[in-house]
């Protein structure tokens, strides 16, 4: 997304929370720039730079927002330099008049800048107005090594969600061990493992113990895929791309009948019906574990995780496939 800012409105940034909508992170390229006169303060200015900044404030009525906030500029200690001082809106037009030989409604500069922000990170957009340009500071921060690696191993269009989770799972000590199943997978179904890892909830990868205690089941639901595919002959694995440009992804093809022919012809699902509706392991109420729940004969497979307790039906004590239509 491409940012102007323009020299005589103050703005506000608005973006939505995605997926999680209590703590997750906001992602800088889907933020929106829109005009707010009543905000009470743009930033900070030292020898003709003005300096605006974007939080992700976390608040129970506006989650995933990020703005020019009378609040929280102070508190957050944007910019850390004993230089600057604070300017209020009534005195923005002011300032730029004073520094800029332009008209109002010019734009003094442009910039684009992407960002990942968590709760009460901020970026900022520079404004100087001695050489009129406008510089995009993002925030900082550091990832496991493992993490780094894992990423540059996905395919580009998971890497930003994938960011995400590890920057989530750091806080719980496991990004580097969820990143090591990536690289420990086979390059064939690293782009499973990388979607897994990247879109099944932080509740489940931290919270879950059994699949604490079983990551690699991460790695065999993937696996499964694959070493079922031939055997069923209405539908076939596509891959597009390929795994060195990291421009990749799978999906599948269904063989379905032509109504107007009456004939069979082949269908191919779009990417994500592929990777949310037979990759994630978990649908609606399905448990990600192997390990038995004894407490719910709905939930029981046996000690088998439930895709393989279903297309196996490995337990002859307890057969998958008694009283159900299929």
């Amino acid at each position: 997304m491409l940012f102007i800012i323009s020299i005589l409105l103050i703005f506000v940034y608005v973006a939505e929370a995605q997926n999680d909508p209590t703590k997750n992170p906001v992602s800088a390229n889907n933020l929106e720039l829109v005009e707010n006169q009543n905000n009470p303060l743009l930033g900070t200015c030292s020898d003709g730079i003005i300096q605006a900044a974007g939080f992700a404030k976390e608040d129970k009525k506006l989650r995933g927002v990020a703005d020019l906030s009378n609040t929280e500029l102070p508190k957050m200690n944007v910019i850390e330099n004993p230089n600057l001082k604070r300017i209020s809106s009534s005195s923005v037009e002011n300032v730029l008049k004073e520094n800029l030989m332009f008209s109002p409604g010019d734009v003094v500069g442009e910039d684009t800048g992407q960002a990942i922000l968590t709760p009460c990170e901020y970026t900022v957009f520079e404004i100087n107005t001695v050489d009129n340009s406008v510089e995009f500071i993002s925030n900082t921060y550091e990832l496991a090594e493992e993490c780094y690696i894992a990423i540059e191993q996905t395919p580009l269009w998971l890497r930003e969600q994938l960011t995400v989770k590890f920057r989530v799972l750091q806080i719980y000590k496991l990004a580097d061990d969820y990143a090591q199943l990536i690289i420990d997978a086979d390059e064939k179904i690293k782009d499973e493992v990388a979607f897994q890892v990247a879109n099944i909830s932080k509740q489940e990868l931290y919270l879950n113990i059994q699949l604490r205690n079983d990551k690699e089941l991460i790695i065999r639901n993937a696996e499964m895929i694959y070493k079922t595919a031939d055997s069923l002959h209405y539908v076939k694995l596509v891959e597009h791309g390929d795994y060195e440009s990291k421009d990749y992804y799978t999906t599948t093809t269904y063989r379905v009948i032509d109504t107007l022919t009456s004939d069979t012809i082949w269908v191919e699902a779009p990417r994500d019906i592929y990777y949310w509706y037979i990759v994630h392991p978990k649908l609606r109420q399905e448990k990600i574990r192997a390990t038995d729940d004894t407490t719910s004969e709905q939930q029981r497979t046996y000690d088998y995780f439930w895709r393989d307790y279903y297309w196996s039906n490995p337990n002859a004590e307890y057969d998958s496939l008694e009283n159900h239509q299929v």
